[in-house]
């Protein structure tokens, strides 16, 4: 009978319906499907504490419930028997006419002894995963697909530690860091520590994470080419996310019930980098002011941050510089620049402005020799002192048209001859940029901030780049597919895009021969969260219909 499982059965629906029970409340320790018992209630055997549940699962057309007879160790259906167990026994129709009058694991049913009988179509049971997994699609997908997998691996055990880990977003920052401490004025409830970009604020948290050790820590940025940049400064994936840290399942549960439990468990709550809402999610800014807000009444707050534009009414903390003594501490530990001479030179010329200590100190080990830039005023004063020119300036933007990076291979794609002068500057000022195998991002964002205020031609760049992108993508060439979502496509080409791709034809034309199945897995996720900004009648039913094969 388990072979019964290969195909989409009204069985496979069932169990995948208690799998996603078992991902998200967690309640449910093991499933066993087709077990092994001397009873008839065997196509699942589901374990919840220490508690068995026998399941029992029917594809019946027009059962009635005059034609089930219950007798001391039996259930007939339609004149067969079959044993119930000893435990509580639960049969699943597709559909039977019955007046509830008890629950069981939150399904209406209809109680006699231990037998609980249960009416649910697979629409239902679709209706009930969706619920499940409402403002969480991938994790519902991923759980579909580990079914599948496991199933035709011939596994009939599924225990809850089997189950693909609960994702949150990592808290590490992608470089290197060293821990400074800083004196903080006292506070009671909230505190905004703001300070210049490169000043040290994200590395800081290392400090405040020591000094406050029951925390919960959110980052909305950790590096330039984290995949997951833009999902983490959504309202929404930013609750989910403190939802799972704190309860470790995937139940919905309120807001003020999440600050129920940050307070009961006595928590300081750390958030990094806010500005980044304000920059590049200002649409959702108010919804994470007013939970900071709310939040403090019931925990200790403190918000990490460039200045903000809004004015908000926090008490504030201004990080500054390094004293010379923090200077030649990191001097020491992560450059390994002990000359004293070579030290000072460092502190006059970087006046202890973290991010210039490292550019200067890079450049110095590349060198052997110091800038000759003299006492830097400000962060744009390096940049501008080791672009040459306007083409230079130009040039570089090109990693502005990306919330990503682009590959060495693509230079040529978007800049032909004018590469070679990108390649270079890469060369002698690596530091500057975020190398990973044959990808590169500019190291930190104050570099963006630069060319976006400097470069006077960056949207004729950012509109050829563009377009590059697209047309790559409409003829189906896959090397921009799973980052298409981070170039700054407009809003009408993403649309011409979706409505190409959404097509079973075209899907059967990318995924023939290709190795990296995931990017177009990736591809086709985007594709549907973008579809969502659009009217609905900007599609066919067509393409809603192939992209719900193709998901």
């Amino acid at each position: 009978m388990r072979n019964a499982y290969s195909g989409y059965t009204y069985q496979k629906h069932m169990t995948q319906l208690l799998l996603s029970i078992m991902d998200v409340e967690r309640n449910i320790l093991k499933i066993e499907i087709e077990a092994k018992v001397d009873n008839n209630f065997d196509d699942l055997l589901v374990y919840i504490n220490n508690e068995e549940y026998s399941f029992q699962i029917k594809d019946f057309e027009n059962v009635k419930l005059d034609q089930l007879v219950i007798d001391y160790e039996n259930l007939i259906i339609k004149g067969k028997a079959h044993k119930l167990s000893k435990s509580k026994n639960i049969v699943f129709f597709k559909h039977i006419d019955i007046v509830p009058n008890a629950k069981i694991l939150d399904f209406d049913c209809l109680k006699n002894g231990n037998l609980y009988i249960i009416s649910l179509s697979r629409t239902d049971a679709d209706l009930f995963i969706d619920d499940l997994y409402s403002g969480n699609l991938n994790r519902k997908y991923e759980i579909e697909n580990y079914l599948s997998e496991t199933l035709d691996k011939r596994i009939w055990l599924i225990e809850r530690s089997d189950l693909p880990s609960l994702k949150t977003y990592s808290t590490d920052l992608q470089q290197e860091s060293v821990k400074i401490n800083h004196t903080l004025v006292e506070f009671e409830k909230l505190l905004l520590i703001e300070g210049k970009p490169g000043v040290g604020k994200s590395h800081f948290v290392n400090s405040l994470v020591e000094e406050y050790p029951l925390n919960i820590l959110y980052r909305f940025w950790v590096g330039n080419q984290e995949s997951d940049y833009l999902e983490r400064l959504k309202f929404q994936n930013f609750v989910q996310d403190l939802n799972v840290k704190l309860f470790h399942d995937l139940k919905y549960r309120e807001i003020p019930d999440l600050f129920k439990e940050i307070k009961r468990r006595k928590l300081t709550f750390i958030i990094d980098g806010l500005d980044h809402i304000e920059n590049y999610n200002s649409s959702e800014l108010s919804r994470f002011i007013r939970f900071i807000d709310e939040l403090k009444e019931y925990c200790k707050v403190i918000i990490l941050s460039r200045p903000l534009v809004v004015k908000l009414d926090w008490q504030k903390h201004i990080l500054e510089n390094w004293n010379k003594k923090q200077t030649e501490f990191v001097l020491e530990e992560l450059f390994h620049i002990t000359d004293y001479n070579i030290q000072k030179e460092v502190f006059y010329m970087t006046q202890g402005y973290p991010i210039l200590v490292k550019y200067v100190s890079e450049f110095y080990k590349l060198n052997k020799k110091l800038p000759e830039t003299g006492q830097l005023q400000d962060i744009d004063s390096f940049y501008e002192g080791i672009i040459k020119n306007e083409k230079g300036k130009y040039s570089l933007s090109i990693f502005l048209c990306t919330n990503s990076y682009i590959m060495y291979s693509e230079l040529d794609h978007f800049l032909g001859e004018a590469k070679y002068y990108v390649e270079e500057f890469i060369d002698e000022h690596p530091y500057l940029f975020d190398i990973k195998l044959n990808r590169i991002a500019l190291f930190h964002d104050s570099f963006n901030t630069y060319f976006r205020n400097k470069s006077t031609s960056y949207k004729i760049l950012n509109d050829n780049a563009t377009d590059l992108v697209y047309d790559s993508i409409r003829s189906l060439d896959r090397r921009f597919l799973s980052r298409f979502s981070l170039f700054k496509l407009t809003h009408q080409q993403t649309k011409e895009i979706a409505r190409k791709f959404c097509n079973i034809t075209i899907f059967e034309e990318i995924i023939k021969d290709s190795i990296d199945i995931e990017a177009i897995r990736t591809f086709y996720f985007d594709l549907r969260d973008l579809m969502s900004k659009y009217k609905f009648d900007d599609f066919e039913i067509s393409h809603y219909y192939d992209l719900s094969l193709i998901m």
